[in-house]
C-alpha cells in the first residue's frame, strides 16, 4: 500500500538484528507480558481468541482507529456542513487517485472501508481519513482480473452495496436455469456452501424479472464435472478504474444527502437488498435522485458524472474527479464554476416542479378512478353522444395533450343566482333575474348565429385564398337560412369603414363580427355587476347547484370572455341532445322547460340543433380565436379554466358531477344520471338488439335509397319526352 492508503506505523523483522526496532520486538517477543495477547478483551484463553507473537516472527502495526469507520463516524457524529463533506472527501479521493496512479484498484469502496485516523500533530487536532481493506484490490489491466469472486471458502470478500449497475445482469428463465445450474455444480464439485446472500437470484415482484450479480467461482466461468459441462450465462467483468470512480461517487452522494442511500442496502452485510434498479439505472433516475436529496451545485454537478452510465463513467479518471471545482476550491469569481452553478440550479429547481407535478398528476389520478364509472353499452346513439359531450370536445378545440387534466370541461357563467323552487325545478331567485334569464338566452342565441355565419364565411374565404373580396360578394358567396340578414348588414358595415383592410384580410371583419357578439355578451354582465360558475350535469343538460360557491367577485368581464368558449360549447351540446332551442331553457331556466319565450324567435331562426361534431368544433374554435386574438385579460386557455375552478371549488368536487366513461370518450353527470344511464341506456339493449337495430336500420336507408333512385330515373325519363315533344307517361309514374 501507499502513503495516501492506511498508513503502516511500523513494521518488525524477528530475523534482522541491526534495526533497534527489531531488537526491541525480539525482546518484546521473549517478554512474558506479551507471550499471550487476547483479542476484542477476551479473558479466556481458551476461546481461541488470542495469540502468542513468538509464533508470528513479522508484525504490522496500523494506527488506532477510535470511531472504526467511516459509517459508524457518520451514523454517531455526522458531517458538519458542506466544507467538512468536502475536505473528508477530497481525503478519500485522493487515497484513490494515489492508488491508481501506482496502477492498483480498490474495486470495493464504501463507507465500511474508509477509517478515520488520528492526526499525528497535537497541535492541530484535524482528523485523517484514508481507505483501508485492500483484500479486493487489483493491478490495473490484471489478466484475469475478474470482480465479485467467490472464494474458495464459499465466500465473498466484497460487498455487492459498492457496485456499478454494469456488474449486475437481467437474466431469461433459460439463463436463470442455466446460472443456478452452476452454482449446484460449484457446491458439489468443491464441496463448499457457497454465500446465498450474494448469488441468490432477486426477482422484481412488478414485471417477474430476474437479476444477479455476475460473481463467479474462483475466476472459473464454467464447472464441469461427471454430469457435464455448465457455464455462467453472463460474461465477467474485469476490474477497472471506473468502479472506483461510481463507489467513491456512492459515499459522496450518501455523505452529500445526509445519509440517503441510491439503492435498498443491507446495514449488516453491505449487500444490495435488490439489483433491478440498479441494473435498470439511467440518466433519468440519476438526476431525479441527485436533484432531490443534494442541496450543493457543484456536488450535484459531480456527482452527476460520477454516477453517470458506464458510457461517461468509462472515461473519467481520479485526477479528472480531483480536479472539479468541488473538490478544487476554485474562486468564488470564476466563470465556469458560476456556470456550473447556475445550470445545476435551473435543473434541480425544473426537477422539483416535475417531481412536483408528478406528485399532483398521481393523486389527480386516484381521484379520477374514485368518480369514474366504465359502462359496456350498445346504444350507439348515446356512443356518439358521449363522444360530442363539451368535456370531450373541448380539449380538441385546445388541441391539448394527453396529460390534459381530465375534468368537467362543461360549465356555464349567468348573471344571476340559481335555486331549486318547491318543485324541486331550478330557477332564477327573483322576477329580475327571470328577465334577465330570457334575455342570456337571446344573447347566447345571438352568440351561435355569429359564429355559424362567421364559419361559413371563413370557409368561403378559405376556398379562394388569393382572392379579393368585396362585401357584398362575400355574402352572397355563403349558403345560408333566413334570420341572418342583421348579420350580414353588420358585416357589410364593418368592411365598409376600412375597405383596404377588408380586402387586404376578410377574416378581420369576421373576427370582429364575432368580437362585437362577446362584447354585447359582456356588457350584459358588467351592467348586471354580478356573475355566478354552475358546472353542467352532460347527461341531463342540467346546472349542478352545489354547496360550494359559484360566484365570481371580481374581473366578471374578464373571466366572462375566456369562459364563452365553454359556455357555446355546451349550448350547442343542450341544444343538439334537444333538438331545439329548448335545450338551453332548460340550461338557464329549468322550471320554464320546455316553454320557449317568444322573443326568442328571431334569434333561433335558421339556426340548427343537431350533435354535428365538425360543426360544434368549428364554431367554437374560431370563436376562441377571435377571442384570443383581441383579448386584453389573457387567453382562453384550459389552464385558466383549472385555475378558475380550484378558486372556487378547492376540494375538486365539482359539484358531485361523477365521469361515466366507455373506454373511448366520456361526459360527467350527477349520481341520479349515473343511475339512470345503468338503468336506461346501458341495461336497455344487449349487443343482440343493438345489431339487430342496425340491420334494420341499414335495410330502410337501402330501401329509401333506391326508392330515391327509381324517383330520379323517372324524372329523367319524364325530362327526356317533354324535350321530344312525347306526351304518353311511363307505366310506373306513381
Amino acid at each position: 500500500s501507499s502513503g495516501a492508503v492506511v498508513p503502516l506505523k511500523n513494521y518488525f523483522n524477528l530475523n534482522e538484528e541491526e534495526r533497534k526496532v527489531d531488537i526491541r520486538y525480539k525482546r518484546d517477543a521473549n517478554d512474558d507480558r506479551f507471550k499471550t495477547l487476547y483479542f476484542q478483551s477476551d479473558e479466556s484463553p481458551e476461546e481461541g481468541r488470542s495469540m502468542t507473537l513468538t509464533d508470528y516472527p513479522f508484525a504490522i502495526v496500523m494506527p488506532f482507529c477510535e470511531e472504526r469507520d467511516m459509517y459508524d463516524h457518520f451514523m454517531h457524529q455526522g458531517m458538519l456542513g458542506i466544507d467538512h463533506i468536502r475536505h473528508v472527501a477530497s481525503q478519500v479521493g485522493r487515497s484513490l487517485q494515489s492508488m491508481h496512479e501506482k496502477a492498483v484498484l480498490h474495486t470495493n469502496v464504501h463507507m465500511r472501508n474508509i477509517v478515520c485516523l488520528p492526526s499525528s500533530d497535537e497541535e492541530n487536532a484535524e482528523r485523517l481519513w484514508a481507505v483501508s481493506n485492500l483484500h479486493c484490490a487489483f493491478r490495473m489491466k490484471e489478466q484475469n482480473g475478474y470482480v465479485a469472486e467467490i472464494s474458495a471458502n464459499g465466500l465473498g470478500q466484497f460487498s455487492t452495496n459498492a457496485y456499478p449497475p454494469e456488474i449486475f445482469v437481467k437474466l431469461t428463465p433459460e439463463e436463470l436455469q442455466q446460472y443456478n445450474d452452476y452454482w449446484t455444480k460449484v457446491e458439489k464439485v468443491h464441496d463448499c456452501t457457497v454465500d446465498k446472500e450474494i448469488i441468490d437470484p432477486r426477482a422484481d415482484l412488478q414485471t417477474g424479472e430476474w437479476y444477479v450479480l455476475r460473481c463467479h467461482y474462483m475466476g472459473n466461468e464454467s464447472i464441469e464435472d461427471s454430469g457435464g459441462k455448465v457455464s455462467l450465462p453472463y460474461k465477467l467483468v474485469t476490474a477497472s478504474e471506473t468502479m472506483d470512480v461510481w463507489a467513491f461517487g456512492l459515499v459522496l452522494f450518501a455523505l452529500c444527502s445526509s445519509g440517503q442511500l441510491l439503492f435498498p442496502t443491507n446495514p449488516r452485510s453491505g449487500n444490495l437488498l435488490s439489483y433491478e434498479e440498479v441494473c435498470n439505472w439511467d440518466k433519468d433516475a440519476v438526476e431525479t435522485s441527485i436533484y432531490k436529496f443534494v442541496e450543493d451545485p457543484l456536488a450535484q454537478d459531480v456527482l452527476l458524472r460520477m454516477l453517470g452510465s458506464y458510457e461517461e463513467r468509462s472515461s473519467l479518471h481520479m485526477e479528472a474527479v480531483m480536479a472539479h471545482p468541488f473538490f478544487s476550491k476554485a474562486p468564488t469569481a470564476d466563470k465556469t464554476l458560476n456556470r456550473i452553478i447556475e445550470i445545476r440550479q435551473k435543473e434541480r429547481a425544473a426537477r422539483k416542479r416535475e417531481f412536483e407535478n408528478s406528485v399532483a398528476r398521481s393523486a389527480d389520478n386516484q381521484w379520477l378512478q374514485k368518480r369514474t364509472t366504465t359502462i359496456l353499452c350498445w346504444d350507439l346513439d348515446f356512443q356518439m353522444r358521449m363522444h360530442r359531450t363539451p368535456s370531450q370536445l373541448m380539449k380538441k378545440v385546445f388541441n391539448a395533450p394527453d396529460n390534459a387534466p381530465i375534468i368537467p370541461y362543461s360549465y356555464i357563467i349567468l348573471p344571476y343566482k340559481l335555486a331549486r323552487n318547491k318543485a324541486g325545478k331550478i330557477t332564477p331567485v327573483t322576477k329580475k333575474d327571470i328577465e334577465r334569464a330570457e334575455q342570456m338566452g337571446k344573447l347566447m342565441l345571438n352568440l351561435s348565429k355569429t359564429c355559424y355565419i362567421a364559419c361559413q364565411m371563413e370557409k368561403a374565404i378559405m376556398e379562394k385564398k388569393n382572392h379579393t373580396w368585396s362585401a357584398s360578394e362575400l355574402a352572397a358567396s355563403i349558403t345560408i337560412e333566413d334570420g341572418f340578414q342583421e348579420l350580414t348588414t353588420e358585416m357589410t358595415s364593418l368592411a365598409s369603414k376600412d375597405i383596404a383592410l377588408f380586402r387586404n384580410d376578410p377574416m378581420y371583419v369576421v373576427k370582429k363580427l364575432i368580437q362585437n357578439a362577446v362584447a354585447r355578451m359582456q356588457e350584459y354582465f358588467e351592467e348586471s355587476k354580478r356573475a355566478f360558475v354552475y358546472f353542467v350535469d352532460e347527461f341531463e343538460g342540467l346546472p349542478i347547484i352545489g354547496d360550494g360557491r359559484h360566484d365570481i367577485t371580481t374581473k366578471i368581464s374578464d373571466a366572462v370572455e375566456r369562459s364563452l368558449p365553454f359556455m357555446h360549447m355546451c349550448q350547442l351540446y343542450v341544444r343538439g341532445v334537444s333538438g331545439s332551442s329548448a335545450g338551453i331553457v332548460k340550461l338557464i331556466f329549468q322550471a320554464a322547460y320546455p316553454h320557449i319565450p317568444p322573443s326568442w324567435d328571431l334569434e333561433a331562426t335558421g339556426l340548427s340543433h343537431v350533435l354535428d361534431e365538425e360543426s360544434m368544433f368549428n364554431e367554437t374554435r374560431i370563436l376562441l380565436d377571435a377571442i384570443n386574438s383581441d383579448s386584453r385579460g389573457g387567453t382562453s386557455n384550459l389552464g385558466y379554466i383549472e385555475t378558475l375552478f380550484r378558486s372556487l371549488d378547492p376540494k375538486r368536487n365539482f359539484g358531485g358531477l361523477k365521469r361515466v366513461t366507455n373506454g373511448e370518450a366520456s361526459l360527467w353527470t350527477s349520481d341520479d344520471g349515473l343511475k339512470k344511464i345503468q338503468e336506461e341506456v346501458v341495461n336497455a339493449s344487449s349487443f343482440s338488439e343493438a345489431y339487430s337495430a342496425k340491420v334494420a336500420l341499414d335495410q330502410k336507408l337501402q330501401e329509401k335509397d333506391s326508392h330515391i333512385a327509381k324517383l330520379e330515373k323517372q324524372i329523367e325519363e319524364m325530362e327526356f319526352r317533354r324535350k321530344m315533344n312525347l306526351t304518353a307517361v311511363p307505366d310506373d309514374v306513381d
